[in-house]
C-alpha cells in the first residue's frame, strides 16, 4: 500500500512533504500518482524522478512506482 511507498519516500532528504494518490485507471488497475513538496531550491529534474522510482522499486515493487510525479508548493492538510 502507500505506506511502503511513504517509507522510502522518507529516506530521500530532498523531499520534505509528499501525497500518494491511487488512480483506478480503465484497465481496472490502480496507478499509482506522486505528489512531491521539494526542499528550495531543489527542481523535480528527470534524473530526481529516475531516483525516486529507483528508490521505491528497489525498496517496495515495481507496482508500487508512481506513474506520474508532480513537484508542489503545499500538501492538502
Amino acid at each position: 500500500g502507500t505506506a511502503e511507498i511513504y517509507r522510502h519516500l522518507e529516506t530521500i532528504p530532498e523531499i520534505l512533504e509528499s501525497v500518494v494518490v491511487g488512480f483506478v485507471n480503465k484497465e481496472k488497475d490502480v496507478d499509482v500518482i506522486l505528489f512531491v513538496v521539494l526542499k528550495n531550491g531543489i527542481t523535480l529534474t528527470d534524473d530526481f524522478k529516475t531516483l525516486i522510482n529507483t528508490t521505491i522499486r528497489k525498496g517496495a515493487s515495481p507496482r508500487h512506482v508512481p506513474k506520474m510525479i508532480f513537484q508542489v508548493k503545499d500538501t492538502p492538510k
